[in-house]
């Protein structure tokens, strides 16, 4: 039962160059791809690809023998390589069966060199149930029904084939009409499944955002795969269909042209993703082709510098981002050109670079703002150091005293003068009452109050203590009139001699 795929099937095998010829034609469609609509399913011909986000081919033809339904289907998923150069992932299952009954089910996975063909028999098969083989391309192993063969050389005659106990091989049979059935609808999955790759291609929608990720889902990119998946499908069914003279040796059969097809598809996923030059546009996954990371970006855009960021050709890049429209790249941030850029921030307008380098407000013009610990201060205030743990704050000019903030005021200059809760300043000092001689910092002597009198301690600053007469207090170094005392009007909040039930909160009893 000889076929037209035989010869070429070994060429395959053993190397030939016409591999190249062959594998050509299987993907010459490819090249001449065009873009699609934005869709996740398409339909081509008899097949349809599903995309999520590798293509899944599904494809079934029908015929019938005596009376009953032959049906082939077949599923195919081309899964793009890790590194460009590699060969594709190739998954694919193919089922024929007459009726409900299965006649034959032919699983191949072809990765990295390597490929595995599971064969599972029906009844009608007699003598054999199971095969499996694997093949690096250069020796196909395997076992039927668990008996293991000897290592095949690629592109040897499978008539050669031995098993490792050097017993013979099973005897197993087929009704004749039944394999002439298989063998044409094998051929005929092939020819069908071959309209699939030249389907008429839509073009890709326009109108789509500036700013993308690589582009590896767009819809020009899902249409190169599904391209490449239909094409594999093609080469893998023209394998079986050429390897239907051997059944019970399909494996070995059909393994060498299987690595052949996922070479071939591993060749087309990656023109698919060849980068792009400002020249030459690149592949339908990689129009322009970014050099100082391992992505991709559509012809509109331009390489960010950064994985996985493309940016409008219209924008600046800086430092791997993409500027908002209308900014440029300002001291390695992006910025518009008339704002400060202070320690790597782009100020807000209105602000300019303070005496620390913060952004804040400019109170006056062309005068650098203050700031002070990281805090911008306000007009006429100053930065100096705040008793107790002296950091620096924003103090008024009034309270600077030489480099310290100095809420009661300057010494000599540049010292803090006291400050007094009760009593007076004088000089360096705070004195209860009074201050005798400014210039030595010399308090007046304390007091003694006569009889029915005590010392009414002053609650404003720069006030003396006073000898006042039990019952009454005193404001601003005074004593008050008689039932009165200091306190804040709970009427007028003013602050006061008034009697004790006018008071908003009464003093303590004297």
């Amino acid at each position: 039962m000889e076929h037209w795929f035989d010869d070429v099937a070994k060429k395959l095998a053993s190397g030939d160059r016409s591999r190249r010829t062959f594998l050509g034609g299987i993907f010459a469609a490819v090249g001449a791809a065009g873009f699609q609509s934005p869709v996740r399913t398409e339909k081509r011909g008899s097949c349809t690809i599903d995309y999520s986000p590798q293509p899944t081919l599904h494809h079934s033809v029908q015929s019938t023998f005596n009376g009953k339904t032959l049906t082939h289907t077949t599923e195919l998923t081309l899964t793009r390589p890790d590194r460009k150069g590699q060969a594709a992932h190739i998954a694919s299952t193919r089922t024929i069966t007459l009726g409900s009954d299965l006649l034959v089910r032919i699983q191949s996975d072809s990765r990295e060199g390597s490929t595995k063909v599971n064969l599972s028999y029906g009844a009608a098969f007699r003598g054999v149930r199971q095969a499996s083989y694997t093949t690096d391309g250069k020796v196909i192993e395997g076992t039927i029904d668990g008996r293991r063969i000897s290592p095949l050389p690629v592109g040897a005659d499978v008539k050669s084939l031995r098993f490792a106990d050097r017993n013979p091989p099973p005897s197993v049979t087929l009704d004749p009409a039944l394999e002439r059935a298989l063998t044409a609808i094998l051929q005929k999955a092939h020819d069908d499944i071959s309209s699939c790759r030249q389907a008429e291609l839509r073009r890709d929608a326009k109108g789509a955002p500036k700013a993308r990720t690589i582009p590896q889902n767009s819809d020009s990119c899902q249409n190169c795969q599904n391209s490449c998946a239909a094409a594999a499908a093609t080469c893998d069914a023209a394998g079986a269909a050429g390897s239907a003279a051997c059944f019970i040796f399909f494996g070995a059969c059909a393994a060498a042209a299987i690595v052949a097809c996922a070479v071939a598809g591993g060749v087309c996923v990656n023109n698919c993703d060849n980068p792009g030059t400002r020249n030459q546009p690149g592949g339908a996954c990689c129009p322009v082709g970014c050099p100082n990371v391992n992505g991709c970006c559509y012809a509109d855009q331009q390489c960010s510098g950064t994985a996985n960021v493309c940016c409008a050709s219209n924008v600046s890049v800086c430092a791997g981002v993409c500027c908002p429209p209308g900014f440029i790249c300002k001291d390695g941030i992006c910025c518009t050109t008339d704002r400060p850029v202070c320690h790597g921030v782009c100020c807000s307008n209105g602000q300019a670079c303070s005496s620390e380098g913060i952004c804040c407000r400019q109170l006056e013009f062309n005068t650098k703002p203050v700031s002070c610990g990281g805090s911008c201060c306000a007009k006429d205030q100053k930065c100096a150091k705040s008793a107790p743990n002296l950091q620096a704050t924003c103090c008024p000019k009034e309270h600077v005293c030489g480099q310290n903030c100095c809420p009661g005021g300057c010494v000599n200059g540049d010292k803090c003068q006291p400050l007094c809760l009760t009593g007076v300043h004088c000089g360096a000092n705070c004195c209860p009452w009074g201050c005798a001689d400014a210039a030595t910092s010399t308090c007046s002597k304390p007091q003694n109050c006569a009889k029915d009198q005590y010392v009414c301690l002053s609650e404003q600053s720069g006030a003396p203590n006073v000898c006042c007469p039990n019952g009454t207090g005193c404001l601003n170094g005074k004593c008050c009139p008689p039932n009165t005392v200091s306190c804040n009007n709970k009427s007028t909040g003013v602050m006061g001699c008034w009697p004790k039930s006018n008071c908003a909160v009464p003093p303590p009893p004297r």
